[in-house]
């Protein structure tokens, strides 16, 4: 065996496997949500879920109602793309789902292009939503104040609900890897804290 050969050898068995990669992030979701057994696991997926799912819904009808049945596309035309407000509602929206999707998996990943992905996103969104009221303040002919102040009040409110709503979510999809994973290698949770860290560990049964 040739000395490069070796070389090759020695750094695959350096990698982590697979295995130990998914044990590390599953302890990193253990400590970050604070999961310390079983019956606390599925208690979290039930009401993330749950209120991510509910919170989620009450933004789309939130905008069926407020936004897209209201008509007052007429006037302030995003300089961003050129989009209407209807537009711009179901862009906020769309961003703050992704932005919270890849800021959550980055947190425990450790994925530094998703993240700053997510940051992008989040820029762009709060751009959408200030610009209506700014516009209205700063430009002539754009949109009277009180039209420009509810359109950045509603954008606002899709906004921060979406996001929470969509962080909720990706939480309750993490909580379900984290039992399928568990399961799946036949790992049990400690209730007893890390003597170091005060974290809860994933063992081995």
């Amino acid at each position: 065996m040739t000395e490069s050969d070796s070389m090759a050898f020695s750094e695959r068995d350096s990698e982590p496997a697979p295995v130990e990669q998914s044990a590390d992030r599953a302890e990193r979701i253990l400590t970050r949500m604070q999961i310390n057994d079983r019956q606390e696991a599925y208690a979290l997926l039930d009401q993330k879920s749950k209120r991510g799912g509910v919170l989620v819904t009450l933004v789309i009808v939130g905008w069926w109602l407020f936004i897209g049945l209201q008509g007052d596309d007429v006037g302030g035309e995003s300089v961003f793309f050129g989009l209407g407000f209807s537009s711009v509602a179901i862009t906020v929206m769309v961003l703050s789902a992704v932005s919270a999707l890849l800021s959550e998996l980055s947190k425990d990943r450790g994925d530094i292009y998703a993240s700053a992905l997510s940051g992008g996103m989040m820029i762009f969104a709060v751009l959408y939503v200030a610009e209506p009221l700014v516009g209205s303040l700063l430009v002539d002919g754009f949109l009277s104040v009180g039209e420009g102040f509810s359109r950045s009040l509603r954008l606002a409110a899709l906004w921060g609900g979406m996001t929470y709503g969509a962080n909720l979510l990706v939480n309750a999809l993490l909580v379900n890897w984290l039992l399928t994973f568990m399961d799946a290698h036949g790992l049990d949770y400690i209730g007893d804290q890390n003597a170091d860290d005060g974290a809860p560990e994933a063992v081995v049964e």
